[in-house]
């Protein structure tokens, strides 16, 4: 087994901790990762390795030895200690920094809403409802009526928790950039 640099690994230092057969006759191997570094929760091996990491965040669990499901047991395989996970591992499961997100486009004075759109439209999945949020206080900061912004904002944003989420978000930042600038 060869990690993306081309340092190395084999199977012996796998063997080499403390391991958990599940019920499903699956193998969990247990590592010690190095403080200050986020394992990534996406399998470096499609279908055969999945990273369970982060103490329980974004889905960072296992079943403890003695766990039973209607697969059946989780039990040990072996007594040994959980060692330090090795550094060809760390280096494959280790997060990868996120793509740099796309800057927001500054709308345009004068009332135009079309640029707030395509900032909502072009973020990135997960910032999305940031985008909505930061977008509809730029709208109401421009002057732009309240009526105007649920709807062509929030169909920018409707692939991502749907018409009411944005209305609710839009009407939100309104209220506080009303109150932030003295309306």
């Amino acid at each position: 087994m060869r990690s993306a640099s081309g340092g190395g690994g084999d199977f012996d230092e796998l063997n080499d901790t403390f391991a958990v057969t599940t019920g499903s006759m699956g193998l969990h191997l247990y590592f010690r990762w190095p403080a200050g570094l986020q394992a990534s929760q996406a399998s470096p091996v499609k279908g055969l390795v999945a990273v369970r990491s982060n103490g329980g965040e974004r889905g960072g669990y296992v079943l403890a030895v003695g766990s039973v499901t209607t697969k059946g047991p989780y039990v040990a395989d072996n007594d040994k200690p959980v060692r330090n996970a090795p550094p060809w591992l760390v280096e494959l499961c280790q997060r990868k920094p996120a793509p740099p997100r796309p800057l927001f486009v500054q709308p345009r004075r004068g009332g135009s809403i079309g640029g707030l759109v395509d900032t909502v439209r072009g973020a990135a999945p997960g910032n999305r409802s940031n985008a909505l949020y930061w977008a509809a206080r730029s709208a109401c900061s421009d002057g732009i009526p309240i009526e105007d912004a649920p709807i062509k904002l929030g169909a920018a944003y409707s692939g991502d928790g749907g018409q009411r989420q944005a209305e609710a978000t839009v009407r939100s930042a309104y209220r506080n950039q009303s109150t932030k600038e003295g309306r």
